[in-house]
């Protein structure tokens, strides 16, 4: 794999209204985690679409063994990063939540509060869908240009 410093990913303000679009030559990659504690299992999402809006790459994948909402989140933090530089995307513009993630792990302190979503509920519709989409697999599953109906629209 090649080195992971020389992808370039520029953080996005989490807190937008609607989805929006990378600059050219980009793509977008949005994800989110969803955690259920009491199977100590998350569901991990990524959405990724060019600059048209029209869907790259759709996955969603299932962690086990998950102790806490922010392991779920930081797990989810890294995997579009790897999951597109492995696909050949170079240039992507990462949107999630991200702010309270970094935040919480460059403290030593434990924290007990609960993350919510920074990015505004109708901005991350698609991937709230996906996510309750992705509830449904043991198994990763993949979508090439194309997602879940519901997913479609950016």
């Amino acid at each position: 794999m090649e080195k992971l410093e020389d992808i370039t990913v520029p953080m996005q303000n989490p807190r937008v209204s609607k989805w929006e679009r990378p600059e050219a030559g980009s793509v977008k990659a949005n994800f989110d985690a969803s955690f259920h504690q009491q199977s100590n299992k998350s569901v991990l999402v990524i959405l990724i679409r060019n600059r048209e809006g029209l869907v790259m790459v759709a996955c969603t994948y299932l962690n086990e063994h998950v102790l806490k909402s922010t392991m779920a989140k930081v797990r989810a933090c890294l995997k579009p990063i790897i999951f597109t530089n492995e696909l050949g995307f170079r240039r992507i513009l990462v949107a999630g939540d991200t702010l309270t993630v970094f935040k919480r792990v460059r403290t030593t302190e434990e924290d007990k509060s609960n993350i919510s979503n920074l990015v505004n509920e109708k901005a991350n519709e698609a991937v709230h869908s996906l996510a309750e989409e992705g509830r449904r697999y043991e198994t990763p599953k993949y979508w090439i240009e194309e997602a879940p109906k519901r997913v479609e629209e950016p």
